[in-house]
């Protein structure tokens, strides 16, 4: 019976053994698969990462160059219907005083301008902005074609008075470079600098400068001496005086016209400004209580008739730096300077004199 007994305790320990065997064969192929599939998914890795987004970021940086891309037509002073851009990047405009200067109130983007004589920007306009990044383009009546195409502008402004073109380059030798507009400063100034801000697409910044501007006017109005009357002068040339009118754009005249204030009879004209001999500086239409003048003509305190006028006497004459521009910002400076000169002003003095 031993026999058969150890037989069987050694057949049971082979079956045993070869069970234990076969279990560690399965583990080692079990580690083996999951070792090979996870090596695709490691090389599948940088696939994950490729992110849609930075295919799509060429799409987006273009969005900008569309903007500029969509135009508007826009009809100008010279009765010409232009195609200009919508939002103009790059504007070269010519007289630093009338149409440069309201494009820097505005915060337009400038990059090319009309300069004096002297090769320089308009020294109260230079004062008031920055103009640094302004490339000077030739003289008022000496355009430089080669220079404006150099800046490879996207839009023209240029000067035009009563439907007439005032520059040596004819507007169509301009268009072969950019969208060309004229526009007359000589008109209702807020008519004017309306059209600019349309022009540019800067309507909202110049609302916002206009509610300031007008906002200070009502808190001025009811302190003003009552009767009160204004002589606005440019200055003398040629043996003649010149004096502002109702219509003058310039900020001293515009906001005594806006303020309500009666100006002397002389400023009653349909014109921008009239001119007399200087020997009629006493006659009644040049009477009034107070005088302001340009600080760029104040040749005039040396006319031989100066000192006997009324206001002159009274001490009532005043210079006003206004030759920086035209916009309703530069207006809110100039009514700083005004309003003390204002509120202090004798209304008797051309009833005294």
């Amino acid at each position: 019976m031993r026999a058969p007994l150890r037989l069987l305790a050694l057949a049971l320990a082979l079956v045993l053994l070869a069970t234990a065997c076969g279990d560690s064969d399965d583990d080692s192929a079990s580690s083996s698969a999951s070792g090979s599939a996870s090596e695709p998914a490691e090389t599948e890795a940088p696939a994950e990462t490729e992110a849609p987004a930075e295919t799509d970021a060429p799409a987006e940086t273009e969005a900008p160059a569309e903007e500029t891309a969509e135009t508007k037509e826009f009809t100008d002073d010279l009765g010409r219907t232009v195609e200009v851009p919508v939002a103009p990047r790059r504007i070269v405009a010519f007289n630093e005083f009338s149409h440069v200067e309201p494009l820097l109130a505005l915060g337009a983007p400038v990059i090319g301008s009309t300069v004096q004589e002297n090769g320089e920007i308009n020294g109260p306009t230079a004062a008031a902005y920055d103009v640094s990044g302004v490339t000077p383009i030739g003289g008022f009546g000496e355009i430089n074609v080669e220079a404006i195409a150099e800046l490879q502008p996207d839009l023209i402004l240029a000067y035009s008075f009563g439907g007439e073109w005032f520059h040596n380059v004819e507007p169509e030798v301009l268009q072969e470079i950019a969208p060309t507009v004229a526009l007359d400063e000589n008109q209702p100034r807020d008519d004017f600098h309306q059209a600019v801000a349309d022009l540019v697409g800067f309507s909202d910044v110049l609302e916002e400068q206009r509610a300031e501007y007008l906002a200070r006017l009502d808190e001025l109005r009811p302190q003003l001496p009552d009767g009160l009357s204004v002589l606005v002068l440019a200055g003398d040339f040629d043996g003649e005086v010149s004096a502002h009118t109702v219509l003058n754009p310039n900020p001293t005249a515009g906001i005594i016209v806006e303020l309500g204030i009666p100006m002397a009879p002389i400023a009653d004209s349909s014109d921008i400004y009239e001119s007399r001999s200087t020997e009629l500086l006493l006659e009644d239409e040049f009477l009034s209580d107070l005088i302001l003048y340009e600080a760029r003509g104040e040749t005039v305190v040396d006319l031989p008739l100066w000192g006997q006028l009324p206001a002159v006497q009274a001490e009532q004459a005043f210079s006003i730096p206004t030759a920086a521009g035209t916009s309703y910002a530069h207006s809110l400076v100039v009514l700083d300077q005004l309003e003390p000169i204002l509120l202090g002003a004798d209304a008797d003095v051309f009833a005294e004199g």
